[in-house]
């Protein structure tokens, strides 16, 4: 090997030895900002969290059997009488090429009630009531966790700890203040309490995960 080829070749390793080198602090330097990233994004979670907890959540119960349903009756809250019809007729427009006058106008009458309001509940919620439908009723005992926001239609961050109709109420009366919403943190049985939910409704949507347990 000539002393001129044996230049070239050192000058070669020299550069890769350079480029494996700068590479591996590049790789270092992003895995280690990665990991700071995430520090902080949870510093900032929990401080979220315990400030908005002595704030006006609603805190879980710490049992795990769920609460009590509520048997007292909750008036249902009217919708936005002050929202005029030519602006929910611009809202559904889409809906009126779609669907016609006399489509519109049947889900614009019709009531539905949705049991179980997380990750398949609170999405119907937010598509019927998108549609028009005159009046939804949300049933749905159990509350926001953080585990919950990767899967719930309207919970935020700061929803953490409340109930989960409550929250998907508040998100709807901002988009379709005509439409007329009725949370209730209960649990649903199949029992009196349970058709007393129900009544009223033209349609029932069931969303809720039922666990059946028997003997092997």
């Amino acid at each position: 090997m000539t002393g001129l080829t044996r230049h070239r070749a050192d000058l070669l390793l020299t550069a890769a030895a350079t480029v494996v080198a700068t590479y591996s602090l590049l790789s270092l330097y992003h895995s280690r900002s990665r990991k700071s990233r995430r520090a902080d994004l949870s510093d900032q979670i929990n401080r979220a969290l315990a400030s908005g907890a002595a704030e006006t959540r609603v805190q879980p119960s710490p049992s795990p059997s769920p609460p009590v349903p509520n048997t007292e009756p909750t008036p249902a809250p009217e919708p936005n009488s002050d929202y005029a019809e030519e602006l929910v007729r611009e809202q559904l427009a889409r809906n009126y090429a779609f669907l016609r006058e006399d489509g519109v106008s049947r889900v614009r009458a019709a009531s539905v009630v949705i049991v179980g309001c997380g990750g398949v509940g609170s999405w119907t919620a937010v598509m019927l009531a998108r549609s028009g439908v005159a009046k939804l009723r949300l049933v749905d005992f159990d509350y926001v966790t953080l585990s919950s926001l990767n899967r719930h239609a309207t919970a935020a961050l700061a929803d953490v700890g409340t109930p989960k109709v409550e929250c998907i109420a508040r998100a709807l009366r901002a988009i379709v203040p005509f439409v007329q919403v009725d949370p209730r943190v209960e649990l649903w049985r199949g029992d009196a309490d349970g058709a007393e939910l129900l009544r009223g409704a033209d349609w029932v949507v069931g969303a809720l995960y039922i666990l059946l347990a028997g003997k092997k």
